[in-house]
């Protein structure tokens, strides 16, 4: 290996195994050089002038990062292809989203480029290599297509992540009329800043209370048991009425059925009323409205 091919791949080497065609001159390779690879096939042009070698692999890490090198600077990454990069659990986009401030105008063929002219340390951050949205302006990006289910699962993910629930709020705020604001705003004002729902199965749950109208629960409350200390999934403290979600994998095997055992004796002789909801009843709203209402002593419709 040549010194102008070390010094490109150590470029590459920062950027998921992909380059530009000016990182290969700046290397020491003349332009017929960076065409005739690309022609043989040694180097494969990815986005634009972004190319990755045979042997580098062509997954999202290298779509995205091509993407957003070929867009040139400033741009950041934005919308699904942000939403990967901050696991948020939505699935990988079919064609990357890239966000650059207005007047820039990239035209590279198979990018998705929004023009915008919201740029600023509260809208764009650095995460490893490139730049993307932060993830209060992915979620608000996000809000003005995803599907309520998705939107929802994804704003409790970011936030057991560590997303601080107080400071997207002030971001709602100043951003009022954009799309989808009104719709993340009212998912968060029935989540606690301090409480994550902690993982999917509890989030579908809490979306099925919320759209039946139902008296929210407070989650992962900590209760004082004969046993020690419990933390209930979902807890109605004035009517000592507990919920628990169940997933098969966690609950499954002999020891996972003794303890779930144990603790559920536990909850219950310290006086609450404790309901299991099954990921398999989630599939079935009706019947989780039906449990959680007759524990609560409330009528369907109008909720008594």
């Amino acid at each position: 290996m040549g010194d102008r091919d070390r010094r490109l791949a150590a470029v590459a080497a920062q950027q998921h195994g992909i380059f530009t065609g000016g990182q290969a001159v700046a290397a020491g390779f003349p332009r017929r050089t960076v065409r005739s690879r690309s022609a043989s096939g040694v180097w494969v042009r990815m986005y634009g002038d972004t190319f990755r070698t045979a042997a580098t692999p062509s997954g999202q890490p290298q779509k995205t990062m091509s993407a957003w090198l070929a867009c040139g600077s400033p741009a950041a990454v934005a919308g699904t292809s942000a939403a990967v990069l901050w696991d948020l659990g939505l699935p990988e986009p079919a064609v990357p989203r890239i966000v650059v401030p207005i007047p820039r105008h990239p035209r590279p063929a198979g990018v998705e480029v929004v023009r915008t002219s919201r740029w600023g340390r509260l809208e764009v951050v650095r995460r490893g290599p490139l730049y993307v949205t932060t993830r209060a302006r992915t979620l608000l990006d996000l809000a003005a297509h995803l599907p309520d289910t998705e939107l929802e699962a994804a704003l409790d993910r970011a936030h057991r992540n560590g997303l601080d629930l107080r400071r997207l709020r002030d971001h709602l705020r100043s951003h009022r009329g954009i799309p989808g604001a009104g719709r993340l705003a009212e998912l968060l004002r029935h989540r606690d800043p301090d409480r994550p729902i902690e993982s999917e199965l509890k989030t579908r749950l809490f979306a099925i209370l919320r759209e039946a109208r139902l008296p929210l629960p407070v989650p992962q409350l900590v209760i004082q048991t004969s046993a020690g200390r419990r933390r209930l999934d979902f807890a109605y403290p004035r009517q000592r009425v507990a919920l628990e979600v169940d997933g098969y994998r966690a609950h499954h095997g002999r020891r996972a059925f003794d303890d779930d055992r144990g603790r559920a004796n536990a909850v219950r002789e310290a006086g609450w009323d404790l309901r299991h909801v099954t990921s398999t009843m989630l599939d079935h709203p009706s019947q989780v409205v039906w449990t959680v209402s007759a524990a609560l002593g409330l009528r369907p419709v109008a909720w008594r």
